[in-house]
């Protein structure tokens, strides 16, 4: 006999499996919302991370690509930046472009082992053989054919002088070494290098044909005439100077022009140099011609001359230890002249309690002048004390050079008036 299901029975079962579906519409909707985005998300990031995978897997075989290469925001160093920037497309193919069965790193090793072997090579060796001896390095300490001391220094130039007979009563010293932080290379592109500079400034007195001579000599000291298939440097030579100039060891082929590295920045002429004006000739209008008059005429050759010149004598680096020591030296001295100005103040201001003195009041404003521009200078030497910013020490330097600049005049007038206060105070 079939059973059958009264009423209440039947609105139990359909309310049973509304509710039944309502809680599965629930999940459903719960998994859906909840997490189907993580779901997708997870998908995305296993997508991405295939993706980084391949692009490893391509970079340890081959390398970045040449777009990658030129647009890198690793390097930092601005000449650096600038000659990768210089690369094509060819050369990066040539150079750069891994065709072999190694993986990247084992490329770029044996490339390294290549290079290594070139720079040990007898033709680069000597190559920076003749580069040091034209480019020196300055140093105290360690002396050899490449490097140039104080000493070395004032010997030189006054074997340079007295090898074109010339006349000078300028001091011979280093006062400065500055970097030469930019130049411009031939596409105009600003370069950071390693070079610093010896400023210069001299009298010069002596016959035309010598000044004439030494101009000509330092216009073309170092010039490269040429850079071999083997690379060997071929600098400049000519026979027009009859001089024996032995400033520097080590050169080949008695090539006077092989010497250290010179530019005159500015020169003075306090007269005209051509002392005949009426009997110039028709070759004596160009400059080279009328330097050819000069030179070679019996009369002028030999009339005294005086020019005022500047130049730079160029050095290729210092090494750090130099650097520390200069730097440490202004600190010294700074704190020194600022503990004597006060000092000095100090009693200036108890000799006025006792006395009247024109003078005496003078110095003791001059006194204040100088302590109040020393505070406003401390800080710059302050800043020469903020190593946790980690700066290059070049940049350091080059605060310590313009410290330097204003401490050297606040010590000349520190002397020059401290002789006026001991006599005053009877010192």
């Amino acid at each position: 006999m079939k059973k059958t299901l009264n009423k209440a029975q039947k609105s139990a079962i359909i309310s049973s499996l509304t509710l039944n579906l309502i809680f599965f519409i629930w999940f459903i909707w719960s998994i859906i919302y909840y997490l189907y985005p993580n779901y997708l998300e997870v998908n995305a990031n296993k997508e991405k991370l295939i993706e980084q995978i391949d692009k490893y897997n391509k970079l340890e075989k081959k390398g970045m690509s040449f777009v990658d290469f030129r647009s890198s925001s690793a390097i930092k160093e601005v000449w650096i930046s600038h000659i990768i920037q210089d690369i094509d497309q060819d050369f990066f193919n040539l150079n750069f472009e891994n065709n072999t069965s190694d993986n990247y790193i084992k490329f770029l090793d044996k490339k390294q082992i290549e290079i290594n072997k070139i720079k040990e090579s007898d033709i680069l060796i000597e190559r920076d053989k003749t580069i040091s001896r034209v480019l020196p390095f300055y140093s105290q300490w360690i002396l050899t054919d490449w490097s140039v001391s104080d000493l070395w220094f004032i010997n030189y130039l006054e074997n340079l002088f007295r090898s074109f007979n010339l006349k000078s009563n300028d001091p011979i010293w280093i006062t400065d070494i500055i970097p030469y932080s930019e130049y411009e290379d031939i596409n105009n592109n600003s370069l950071s290098s390693n070079l610093f500079y010896i400023p210069l400034n001299f009298t010069l007195e002596w016959r035309k044909s010598d000044i004439l001579d030494f101009i000509y000599y330092i216009q073309n000291i170092a010039v490269i005439k040429e850079i071999t298939e083997d690379d060997n440097i071929v600098f400049y030579s000519d026979n027009l100077l009859n001089r024996n100039i032995n400033l520097s060891k080590n050169l080949q082929n008695n090539n006077i022009y092989e010497s250290r590295i010179m530019e005159i920045t500015s020169l003075k002429l306090r007269e005209y140099i051509d002392s005949w004006l009426d009997f110039r000739r028709e070759n004596e209008k160009t400059v080279q011609g009328l330097i050819n008059f000069i030179r070679n005429d019996n009369i002028q050759n030999k009339e005294s001359y005086i020019i005022d010149i500047w130049i730079n004598f160029y050095l290729r680096w210092l090494p750090s230890y130099e650097l520390n020591s200069y730097i440490s030296n202004i600190e010294e001295r700074f704190y020194e002249i600022s503990w004597k100005v006060r000092e000095s103040l100090t009693l200036t201001n108890n000799k006025r309690l006792t006395t009247s003195n024109r003078d005496l009041v003078l110095i003791e404003n001059f006194l204040r002048d100088l302590d109040s521009y020393l505070k406003e200078l401390e800080w710059k030497v302050d800043e020469m004390n903020l190593w946790w910013l980690d700066r290059n020490i070049d940049e350091i330097y080059k605060i310590a050079l313009d410290v330097n600049k204003n401490l050297e005049p606040i010590e000349k007038a520190y002397e020059k008036n401290l002789k006026k206060l001991n006599n005053i105070l009877g010192i």
